[in-house]
Formats: structure tokens, sequence, C-alpha cells
């Protein structure tokens, strides 16, 4: 059986040999929607500063992969299409993360969202951002701009945490 998924293209440890596709240039920002949603993550939280003695928001996507070319490919790929900064690629429990701060993860929501209709996204994610994003507006004196889209046109982490402790 094994050997028949494998004759029908079927891979062994594909996050391990995956490789960024062709994809032209249309359409690069839906499969980096599309890979976001099945392997990306949206994390928010506030942090004591102790320093000023005041809280912290701090917002941040996450892509994760077994291969860490692919998400160097990947970070090239969204620094032209996204217009974003590099990112920082780490190795987390046995798989590699692009992880993106909080500009960057501002500019997301725009280069992902806009424009594309509700049936062509997880809404789970598209939620998690838009409230992690609603209460930094919130946090602000200004309101945060989402950019529009750009070149061609799991879930959701709160919680409030000392600085040092686990996050």
């Amino acid at each position: 059986m094994f050997n028949r998924f494998v004759e029908l293209g079927f891979m062994p440890n594909k996050s391990k040999v995956l490789k960024f596709p062709e994809v032209p240039d249309d359409l690069v920002r839906h499969f980096i929607r599309g890979y976001f949603d099945g392997d990306g993550c949206v994390s928010y939280r506030l942090q004591l500063d102790k320093r000023y003695n005041k809280l912290r928001q701090f917002l941040t996507i996450r892509f994760i992969c077994g291969n860490r070319s692919f998400l160097k490919s990947l970070r090239d790929v969204l620094q032209v299409s996204a217009q974003v900064g590099n990112g920082s690629i780490s190795r987390a429990n046995g798989s590699y993360q692009l992880q993106y701060a909080m500009r960057d993860s501002i500019i997301f929501f725009g280069y992902f969202y806009k424009g594309v209709s509700k049936n062509c996204y997880l809404e789970r994610k598209h939620q998690a951002l838009k409230l992690a994003i609603d209460k930094i507006s919130r946090g602000r004196s200004v309101a945060v701009n989402i950019p529009a889209c750009h070149a061609g046109d799991r879930g959701f982490e709160s919680r409030r945490s000392r600085k040092g402790s686990p996050s």
C-alpha cells in the first residue's frame, strides 16, 4: 500500500524535502495565505515591562515547517510580495519557524485578506489576527493602519505574563 501511494505522488517526510513552488505573481499571496491557514499561527500577549512598569503588547505571526530552506524561500518571497522585513527563522520543537513581529504582522492582515472572499480563508485565523489588531488599535492613541495588498496583487493566544516567565 505504501508503494502505491508513492507511485501516486505521495512522499514520506515531505516537510523535510519540501521546496517552495513556482507560483504566478498574481496568486502568490493566496498560496501563502493557504500555507498560513495550514501551518501558521497568530500570537498576541500583554507583558509587563519592568523598566517602565507598564504593560506592552506583542503580536507575532509564525509560519512552521520541517524544512529551513522552504522558510528561507518563503521569507524571500514575502519581502518582495508583502513588503515585510526579514522575520527570524529559528528551530523549535523539531521543526523550524519563521516569525514576524508586530509591524509586519499588521501588514500581513491586509496582504492576506484585503479583497478576498470569506470562503477563501480559514475564518478562525482571520478572526484571531483581526482581534489582536483591534486590541492593539485600542491601546494606541491613533488607529492602526491596515495596508493594502502589495505586488501582484492554529490559533490565537492571549495571555498576561510577567517578563521572564514562560509564555
